[in-house]
């Protein structure tokens, strides 16, 4: 009788022990399935990028993607890879690992590692999106982007420096020797420059990491005059130009932001504004807009004048200029 009863404990252990596993596994599953229907989806941008003068760019994308409601961490995250433009090898082991990752979308600038970029996405078809490029006309594939005219901005900051600083007849131009950007840019100003008489002192710079080079061939002139190339992109360049600049009291025309706040004034792209922008169509691609559906848009060009580098070096500015800027630094 015993043996009956300690039986019958045993099965109703054991089927106890069976339902509570069931019940368990049944729980976790139907969890499973309702987090998954939530609608909570995460998304992840690759992000290939150089040139320090860019970085501002992801910045912006991250802010108008925050205002859209992805939340970091939790809708989405980012895989930021910066690269060297001449590091090939770097380059596409990074593109290869975005694959590899199946990222919902990459994220590229400038010009130069478009190309690459494409390769990938003709055969993963991952949907690219560029920004800080002078493109014009869509590549082939699934692709859209911000375009700008570095030509455009390279004339227009000329004619700006002519309204600024009437009085300027030589000015050193640096630039990256051997870049299409470069020579395109070049191809306008030196005209453009003749016609008013100015005279162009040109630096080309083949090797960005041999600053002894630039140093020697720096003078005081009238002004510096960056082109929208790869060169006013790096940091190191412009440390040795604005202090040099700043010592002989030259004013500098390029680009302001974080990182160089010495220029006389700058007529440029905004890079937080481009990345805003990117994050708009970024946001389309993610909800399921094919890339290449978007039209490409056009980066807004700002002037800014640093009314505190004018005021330092003596340089009067005019009423008609302050009122064209989008900002004076004060």
């Amino acid at each position: 009788m015993k043996k009956k009863i300690r039986n019958k404990k045993i099965i109703i252990i054991s089927i106890t022990a069976i339902l509570i596993c069931t019940g368990a596994a049944a729980y976790f599953f139907l969890n499973k399935k309702n987090s998954a229907n939530s609608g909570q989806v995460t998304h992840k941008i690759g992000i290939l990028y150089s040139l320090d003068a860019f970085d501002s760019t992801i910045d912006g994308l991250k802010i108008k993607m925050a205002e859209l409601g992805y939340q970091e961490g939790k809708d989405i995250s980012y895989d930021m890879q910066k690269v060297q433009m001449s590091d090939s090898d770097t380059i596409q082991r990074n593109l290869q690992k975005f694959a590899d990752e199946k990222v919902d979308l990459i994220f590229v600038f400038p010009t130069e590692l478009i190309d690459s970029t494409l390769k990938v996405s003709e055969k993963t078809g991952i949907p690219v999106l560029f920004a800080n490029s002078d493109i014009n006309k869509r590549p082939e594939g699934n692709i859209t982007g911000i375009t700008h005219s570095v030509s455009e901005v390279t004339i227009l900051r000329f004619e700006t420096l002519e309204k600024m600083l009437p009085s300027a007849r030589k000015i050193i131009v640096p630039y990256q020797k051997g870049s299409s950007i470069s020579e395109t840019d070049l191809a306008v100003l030196r005209p453009a420059a003749k016609t008013a008489n100015v005279s162009l002192l040109e630096i080309p710079i083949d090797d960005p990491l041999n600053l002894s080079y630039l140093s020697s061939k720096l003078s005081k002139e009238d002004a510096v005059f960056f082109l929208p190339d790869p060169i006013a992109g790096d940091m190191d360049i412009r440390k040795v130009i604005d202090d040099f600049s700043e010592k002989v009291g030259m004013p500098v025309i390029g680009f302001l932001d974080q990182a160089s706040d010495r220029s006389f004034f700058s007529l440029a792209w905004d890079n937080i504004e481009t990345g805003k922008q990117a994050g708009l169509i970024a946001n389309q691609i993610l909800k399921g807009t094919r890339a290449s559906d978007i039209p490409l848009s056009r980066a807004h060009v700002y002037l800014q004048i640093n009314l505190k580098v004018a005021q330092k070096l003596g340089i009067k500015v005019s009423d008609e200029m302050l009122s064209q800027a989008d900002e004076a630094i004060k």
